[in-house]
């Protein structure tokens, strides 16, 4: 079996993720359309926002939490598909880097990191271990 890797841009409800992809060159391979599954990111793979557009979804324009004015704003980090949150790894207040992970989503019975897209504060953790959340819910907020 040969593998080699494809690097791909997929635009899903106008929003564009990156992904690299290993192709496997294997005869006895079906393609996933021809059986109709339905394809999901690997564990610890995260979409990565083509340049200079910042087009991922936990990128999306920042809404007003927490002050009735509209002053405040954040980053929300949403679920790019639906699944059980399986773990929680940050907490409201804790810095972040780009990249960490605030939180592990299990979907089709895989895990997924669902990483910070800014360096900044976590403001909010919307979700906790256990509960079932739906494509672009809220996750976390960060500022």
């Amino acid at each position: 079996m040969v593998h080699r890797l494809m690097r791909l841009r997929i635009t899903i409800n106008g929003h564009v993720y990156e992904a690299e992809v290993e192709v496997l060159d294997d005869a006895a391979a079906v393609p996933a359309a021809a059986t109709g599954a339905v394809v999901a990111p690997a564990a610890g793979v995260m979409p990565t926002p083509p340049a200079p557009s910042p087009a991922v979804p936990a990128r999306v324009p920042a809404t007003a939490l927490g002050s009735p004015s509209g002053v405040s704003r954040g980053v929300e980090v949403r679920a790019v598909l639906p699944g059980v949150v399986s773990e929680v790894r940050a907490v409201a207040g804790q810095r972040v880097a780009v990249g960490d992970v605030l939180l592990v989503l299990e979907a089709m019975k895989m895990d997924n990191d669902v990483a910070a897209p800014v360096a900044g504060t976590v403001r909010a953790i919307m979700v906790a271990a256990g509960e079932q959340v739906a494509a672009q819910q809220v996750l976390a907020v960060l500022e």
